[in-house]
């Protein structure tokens, strides 16, 4: 006749795979540490009064519309003084205003890169009608105006009608 063997219950098995689990499990503070995409912080220049830019550009910094057509553009602005705030958009075609907006949304993702909540509430969409424009290149500016009339331009993009 065989040895009887001595069995254990549930709770010494459980505690056996809570030893290993605990022996086995990987010690995460070892692990190099690489920043998540919404950790970049952009620094905000001391030098200037208004950051923005005209995102329906792109990397190209040029926006295309057709004769006597419409378009939208789409960017975010904010001032870069904590007691400044958004008020007002105007975007200018080679110095003359033709379309305008105090409609603003909230870009979570400018105020993150930023670290600075007060830049969330930056985007902005404006329909610019082209009409009276003939096909060429014009500098399309985009002016920010704060709550006291203040106001700074954003850099110049290129807007190129076409037929």
């Amino acid at each position: 006749m065989l040895p009887r063997r001595k069995a254990y219950g549930p709770l010494v098995a459980l505690l056996g795979v809570c030893v290993l689990v605990l022996i086995g499990r990987p010690t995460w503070s070892s692990y190099p540490r690489y920043p998540a995409v919404n950790e970049r912080r952009f620094q905000v220049p001391s030098d200037r009064k208004v950051l923005g830019s005209v995102e329906t550009a792109g990397v190209s910094r040029r926006v295309i519309g057709r004769f006597n057509g419409k378009i939208v553009l789409v960017g975010w602005a904010a001032f870069t003084g904590p007691q400044s705030s958004l008020s007002g958009i105007a975007i200018l075609v080679d110095g003359v205003q033709r379309a305008e907006t105090n409609s603003f949304f909230d870009r979570p993702d400018i105020a993150a890169s930023f670290g600075r909540l007060d830049f969330e509430l930056s985007g902005w969409e404006v329909f610019l009608p082209l009409s009276g424009l003939r096909p060429g290149k014009y500098n399309l500016t985009v002016e920010a105006f704060t709550e006291t009339g203040a106001s700074a331009s954003l850099h110049p993009v290129q807007l190129q009608v076409i037929e």
